[in-house]
């Protein structure tokens, strides 16, 4: 895993690419920023002693994630604090508006939902409740799925790296992250066996998965799997299902140059060309890092 104070110089050096505009570079920051307080005041806090309100499954079935969710609830003030704090990037990058940001936090005084439950549903990638909380609520659903997954990210990926510790997932076969169980969001091409290894954004784990397969329908159907990209020599490209309508960005390492590896949390800003070139073509997944980046008409 990458430092959080590394990742914040190396999403520093996309300034400049014209692939990537400066406003989403600024924004990026501001995030990385945001989580890098909230992991110091969960360790000063020693909120990674909440791993024993939730309950750890035994590796033994292969079929459930490690972290069984139900248990979770999320008292800490750090997370509190973080919730704010992220509100405030958004209304500071014109993502969202002041008054929007007012109606949700009396929602969520109102405990419904409480922002333990934003966080779940976030993991959960649950659509269908960001979309009916966004009926009472004036902010898109997409935005709402975002503010639930960036407040929940520090502690999750603390607590995956406490859980992998402790407990493997070497028989793991499945598309959902071994540790929390959320969807993966990019994938790369091992440099040395070509294995397909998938990426949680969430608690920032990997885990094999079948090359031929698509990781969120599980259809096998090569007549309907097909990957794009927009350079033959880049090591970029978009895997898509049209069974599924949904895609997966990949990174191919036999095409990295000698020595550079593949940090998940950079490519994804790096690569939101590729996302637009997807939308394009029909396929619409949210951007975790770009809260309503898929509506804007110009990059």
């Amino acid at each position: 895993m990458v430092l959080q104070d590394d990742l914040i110089g190396e999403i520093e050096q996309l300034r400049g690419r014209d692939t990537v505009p400066a406003e989403h570079v600024l924004l990026a920051l501001d995030l990385c920023r945001c989580h890098r307080k909230a992991k110091a005041e969960l360790r000063q806090d020693k909120a990674i002693e909440c791993l024993s309100l939730l309950r750890v499954r035994p590796e033994a079935d292969g079929l459930s994630p490690a972290l069984d969710l139900q248990m979770f609830r999320c008292g800490e003030q750090a997370l509190d604090s973080l919730c704010v704090d992220l509100c405030e990037v958004l209304v500071k990058h014109n993502r969202w508006e002041p008054g929007q940001v007012e109606a949700l936090q009396h929602a969520l005084r109102g405990s419904r939902p409480d922002l333990s439950r934003l966080i779940r549903e976030a993991v959960r990638n649950k659509r269908d409740f960001f979309e009916s909380l966004s009926e009472t609520v004036p902010i898109a659903w997409d935005g709402l799925l975002f503010l639930g997954f960036q407040t929940g990210k520090p502690l999750f990926e603390m607590i995956a790296q406490e859980v992998a510790r402790e407990e493997g997932r070497s028989s793991w076969s499945r598309a959902i992250c071994p540790i929390c169980g959320h969807e993966p969001d990019m994938a790369k091409l091992e440099k040395e066996l070509g294995k397909r290894i998938l990426h949680c954004p969430l608690c920032d784990s990997e885990w094999v998965f079948r090359r031929l397969q698509c990781p969120f329908c599980l259809n096998d159907n090569q007549d309907t799997l097909r990957f794009f990209f927009t350079d033959q020599e880049s090591p970029y490209r978009v895997d898509i299902c049209d069974e599924c309508g949904r895609y997966v960005k990949t990174v191919d390492e036999r095409k990295l140059a000698e020595g550079q590896e593949v940090c998940f949390a950079l490519e994804d800003i790096a690569t939101i060309y590729l996302d637009v070139a997807a939308w394009e073509e029909g396929f619409l997944e949210p951007n975790l890092h770009f809260p309503g980046l898929r509506d804007e008409t110009v990059l």
